[in-house]
């Protein structure tokens, strides 16, 4: 039985670090790298990337599987605090934890299924000012740059995804 269906008992063992989950926990971070289309792909340098730091945290190399070409698409500059470019998003679906959670606007979203799947706001509209102010909590907790501050926007820190 999966631990997401486990209910929780006392004396319960939870194995955090065994080697069964620590090659499940590679695998995830090699599959996300696949769709991974950020600059620091790269970049030998890119101690900035999340995802880059995690692949090297736990020893993933380049990505084994083969898949479809990434999905392409212009970055949409056009709201003055976000600038999104899903080129280099990940679906890891932070921003969307943080835009509800924590903001508690739940202006973000997935939509379309399997690999035409991407953050949309509303019905895959750009994410314009009307929609999203100057919150900026999402920029916080993207790990890839997919989501960046718009140019003279400072994203105000707000709060951490438990």
């Amino acid at each position: 039985m999966g631990s997401c269906h486990t209910p929780v008992s006392q004396g319960m063992v939870v194995h955090t670090h065994s080697p069964k989950v620590l090659a499940a926990r590679r695998v995830i971070v090699e599959l996300m790298l696949t769709g991974h289309t950020g600059d620091c792909v790269n970049d030998t340098n890119a101690e900035n990337c999340f995802l880059h730091n995690l692949a090297s945290d736990y020893e993933v190399g380049a990505p084994r599987f083969n898949v479809r070409a990434p999905r392409l698409y212009p970055a949409e500059e056009a709201n003055p605090y976000v600038v999104r470019n899903l080129s280099k998003c990940i679906l890891c679906r932070k921003c969307i934890r943080a835009c509800s959670d924590i903001a508690g606007k739940n202006i973000l979203s997935i939509g379309y299924r399997g690999f035409k799947s991407k953050v949309v706001t509303g019905f895959d509209e750009p994410l314009i000012t009307e929609v999203c102010r100057d919150c900026g909590i999402c920029i916080e907790h993207c790990p890839t740059g997919a989501l960046s501050a718009a140019p003279g926007f400072k994203a105000r820190k707000g709060g951490v995804l438990r």
